[in-house]
């Protein structure tokens, strides 16, 4: 029978320290374990097997290994270091042959070892690789130079799109063989398995060196890039490729008659090795899913190419069509690989592989052009027309062959070019100048070598200028092209008109100062008014106009105001005749006179808090009827009394077009010398020597006015309010009127009583002519001064500042006008950067930490370019070592629509300017949140206390 093994010829070739006495190679795979879609992190076990001589008594597994995580982002070539994971190695045991034809020589003993530990990633669009690096390689091996101090990286490539998907790596499903015979077919099933369906590709890749004999057999630290087990965090990606002796490369590792390759598609590693040694090889498996690449894993090993006994080598023989050749009595006429098989001296299989390569006849074509006239030689044959023409003639492998050649007719060149230029600017065509409008012709040889014509039609363009001439008044800016005139003079601007050529716009900027002055006028007051020398008796609006010298529109408005009662209270209804009474002030309601056509009125009963302790009389009033006494505050501090006023309230409720202003209170009052209450005592009367008087709107302070004198007898007192802007209101709005006797003048008295009647309230209908805009730039919890701010119409700015609590005005807006609010600053370029913000910043370019909310990105957004890169740190470290005092294409400060910032979570959509539409309501809450620029700390802190709130 046949022998069934094929003893190798190892002790011909290498001694008992052949193969080396270290690492021999290793593969590394993981698994997707678990998903964190609150985190957004996937979490994998990284599984690592590792190969080892175990023969050339080299460094054991190490115990623990080190393996390095790094992080690559999408736009950096740049490798981070993120973490070093540590594993002890289990399943140490060594690895099994399974040919029962090969005698592995006991010089050959082969070790492994596995690493098992789990890692987090966050879903990012970054690359990340896991590292082992190590030294050192066997000093045997054949293919690359210098192996002994070529150390080991076996890496395992995870994509970004492989984590938030929770990907397992492919895994190869044989281990190579130990050895392989020289002279003999290799065809080893290199193929892995991808659980999760996911195509693989399958390549030759280039083994890394890493480490080197640094801290072993040379001086140094181990721990060192070029040492025998070098620290992840000091040495990160990428590593050098180990280099191939000149022979080989990473495409041929092994040489070979075919040539040793792998299959891309099927992983199958096939080729008939032809030189002994021992040959490092790294086959790579890369993992693609819709088209994209996912993922990546590698193999090194080192395959031993010896000796079998019985194998016979490789035979070649060429042949013609209709030619064979016999080998061994056997004809062969067609092309192809044959097999003899003998048996050995040594009573083993043997076989003879035949390679039978056809010599094809040589079916050539040449292609000429011809211009008129012309002919083409080919061969010393010369050819004077077009056409299709064959030679035949013997080739250089003995072949019959034809030789077929083809002659196409070339034609001339009749181009044109239309060449448009500016007044003032040359034109060259070929090397000819053209300075006026026209057509013209140059002749020449095209590129096929004919005679051609080219046509060039030239149109001179001409330049134009304009002028503008704008009228601004003060406060207010003319905006050309973006370009801001304040001041008055002759601008010019160079422009490129609908021709493409300079165009010059003259710019005239003329200032003047403008009035725009209303006054308000009572008819209560007195009747008639008299203005500009006219009398004017009923109410309305009376408009001068007029031209200021420096030419600007200016208004003289007047408002005349009716003089209309419309709501009074007599206190002729008193019924305090007996103490009960006394307490109560139902009887004291409005009696209305006369309503309103821009809304409604509301008024309440006169009252004073704390009736059963503030009780009122009944006395005698103005023209003989009955009216209300009240007692007075004994104390001559009006802010602390001890009695409470007498009160009441008015709620006024204007419609959708209309204002109504509060115009007078009048009333009146007297402090008498005696009191005299009606059905009962009269006496002497410590009088209160004071009144104040209190207006609150909406619960707010909005007018006093305290030490009034009390009068003796009956006084009119009237208070005009009509010039109070305060007191015009156009939104629902609940006014509160207080009166307060005190500072009693001392008479030997128990009653202080003090006499009020004929409590009337005016109000009228005020047309809106203008709406008034205001708001606050707000930081942290403090306003901020001197911001400027900017109402933008069209090409006009009016501009203002912010005052010492951040609050803004624009007073006097039309209504039939949109406008634009802004604000601007770049002062105080370093306020609030520091050294915090920079690692701020680097942490989240690096992803260790993100940041958390909206204003943190503007903050860090150096550039203004919507992306925070390594660009936006390298300026913010110049602005903070003073390299630079301002940023390159953003203000020191940002400020944005505060209302913006409240409902909008994308940074870049937040709106930075405030648009308004035409309307008539004032509009009073226009808030911006001022963010620095850098400040990224405060940003966070500026998130917290303003938004979160």
């Amino acid at each position: 029978m046949n022998c069934l093994y094929k003893v190798l010829f190892l002790f011909l070739l290498f001694s008992n320290s052949a193969f080396g006495t270290h690492i021999i190679g290793g593969e590394a795979t993981y698994k997707c374990i678990a998903t964190d879609s609150v985190l957004k992190t996937s979490r994998f076990t990284v599984t690592y097997t590792i190969y080892r001589d175990d023969i050339g008594n080299g460094a054991a597994f190490d115990f623990p290994a080190r393996f390095g995580v790094f992080e690559k982002q999408p736009s950096s070539s740049i490798w981070s270091y993120l973490e070093t994971k540590t594993a002890p190695p289990t399943d140490i045991g060594f690895v099994s042959y399974g040919d029962p034809c090969v005698v592995i020589p006991p010089n050959i003993r082969i070790e492994k070892a596995t690493y098992n530990f789990n890692v987090t990633l966050p879903w990012s669009q970054s690359t990340y690789r896991i590292v082992y690096q190590r030294c050192c390689r066997n000093t045997t091996i054949s293919n690359i130079i210098t192996p002994g101090v070529m150390g080991f990286a076996l890496d395992v490539e995870i994509k970004g799109n492989a984590i938030s998907t929770c990907n397992n790596s492919p895994s190869f499903n044989k281990f190579p063989p130990i050895l392989v015979c020289n002279q003999k077919p290799l065809n080893f099933d290199h193929s892995a398995t991808d659980i999760d369906g996911d195509s693989l590709v399958y390549e030759f890749c280039v083994p890394y060196h890493a480490g080197g004999p640094v801290g072993s057999t040379v001086p140094g630290s181990p721990n060192a890039c070029d040492g025998v087990t070098p620290d992840p965090f000091n040495c990160p990606p990428p590593y050098p490729d180990v280099t191939f002796s000149s022979i080989y490369s990473v495409t041929n590792p092994m040489g070979g008659s075919p040539q040793v390759k792998i299959n891309s598609n099927s992983g199958q590693f096939s080729g008939v090795p032809n030189t002994l040694g021992q040959f490092l090889v790294a086959v790579c498996a890369k993992e693609y899913r819709n088209g994209l690449q996912i993922g990546a894993i590698r193999r090194e090993f080192q395959f031993n190419v010896v000796n079998c006994i019985g194998i016979s080598s490789n035979q070649t023989f060429s042949i013609c069509p209709g030619d064979s050749v016999v080998v061994n009595d056997t004809i062969y006429k067609l092309p192809g690989d044959y097999t003899q098989n003998f048996q050995s001296v040594f009573g083993c299989d043997s076989t003879l592989n035949i390679k039978i390569i056809r010599l094809n006849p040589t079916a050539d074509t040449l292609q000429f052009g011809k211009c008129d006239r012309d002919s083409v030689l080919v061969n010393n044959i010369y050819y004077h027309t077009t056409g299709v023409f064959t030679q035949k003639f013997v080739n250089s492998v003995g072949c019959d062959s034809i030789l077929t050649i083809k002659i196409n007719e070339l034609r001339p060149t009749f181009d044109s070019i239309h060449v448009a230029k500016c007044e003032g600017d040359s034109i060259i065509v070929n090397g000819i100048f053209y300075n006026s409008s026209g057509i013209y012709t140059q002749n020449f040889v095209n590129a096929l070598g004919c005679d051609s014509i080219l046509t060039i039609s030239v149109n001179i363009l001409k330049k134009s200028s304009g002028t503008l001439n704008f009228q601004i008044c003060q406060g207010e800016i003319a905006l050309v092209n973006g370009i801001e005139y304040t001041s008055p003079g002759e601008y010019f601007q160079t422009l490129q008109n609908q021709n493409g050529c300079d165009s010059i716009l003259r710019i005239k900027v003329n200032k003047g100062t403008a009035f725009d002055i209303k006054k308000t006028l009572s008819l209560c007051d007195t009747i008639p008014l008299v203005i500009n020398g006219q009398n004017y008796s009923q109410p309305g609006e009376y408009v001068f106009n007029f031209l200021t010298v420096n030419g600007c529109d200016s208004i003289i408005t007047y408002t005349i105001l009716p003089c209309n009662q419309n709501i009074i209270y007599d206190f002729e209804n008193c019924d305090a005749m007996v103490l009960a009474n006394s307490m109560v002030y139902d009887e004291f309601t409005p009696r209305y006179i006369s309503q309103l056509d821009c809304g409604s009125i509301q008024a309440s009963n006169v009252f004073r808090t704390n009736p059963q302790m503030n009780k009122h009389s009944c006395t005698e009033g103005q023209n003989s009827t009955v009216t209300m006494c009240v007692s007075a505050s004994t104390s001559c501090n009006y802010e602390t009394p001890d009695v409470t006023p007498i009160t009441f309230e008015v709620l006024l409720n204007p419609n959708d077009q209309g204002r109504i202003s509060l115009n007078h209170i009048i009333f009146h009052q007297k402090a008498p010398t005696r009191f005299s209450w009606i059905g009962g005592l009269t006496a002497d009367n410590n009088y209160p020597t004071k009144y104040g008087i209190r207006i609150y709107k909406n619960n707010v302070l909005a007018f006093e006015k305290r030490e009034i004198p009390t009068t003796r007898d009956w006084t009119k007192e009237k208070y005009d309010l009509y010039d109070d802007s305060l007191f015009v209101v156009s939104d629902s709005t609940l006014f509160r009127i207080e009166l307060l006797p005190y500072c009693p003048a001392g008479v030997r008295s128990s009653v202080s009583a003090w006499d009020i009647d004929n409590l009337s309230v005016y109000f009228s209908c005020r047309e809106i002519q203008s709406r008034m805009f205001s708001g606050k730039v707000e930081n942290s919890t403090e306003g901020l001064s001197n911001i400027t701010m900017r109402r933008i119409h069209n090409n006009s700015i009016l501009v203002t500042t912010t005052v010492q609590n951040g609050n803004f005005l624009f007073p006097k807006n039309k209504l039939d006008l949109e406008y634009t609010l802004g604000a601007t600053s770049n002062d105080s370029i370093l306020y609030g950067i520091s050294v915090q913000d920079v690692l701020l910043m680097q942490k989240h370019i690096l992803g260790s930490e993100r940041f958390t909310n909206p204003l943190q990105y503007l903050a860090a957004d150096i550039n203004n370019d919507q992306v925070i890169t390594v660009s936006d740190l390298v300026e913010l470290k110049k602005v903070l070592l003073r390299v630079q005092n301002q940023f390159n294409k953003s203000d020191s400060w940002l400020f944005l629509d505060m209302k913006s910032v409240k409902e909008i979570t994308n940074p870049w959509d937040i709106k930075r300017q405030i648009f308004i539409p035409k309307g008539n309501r004032d509009l009073l809450n226009l808030n911006f949140l001022a963010v620095k620029v850098g400040d990224i700390d405060g940003a966070l802190e500026l998130w917290r206390k303003l938004i979160i709130r």
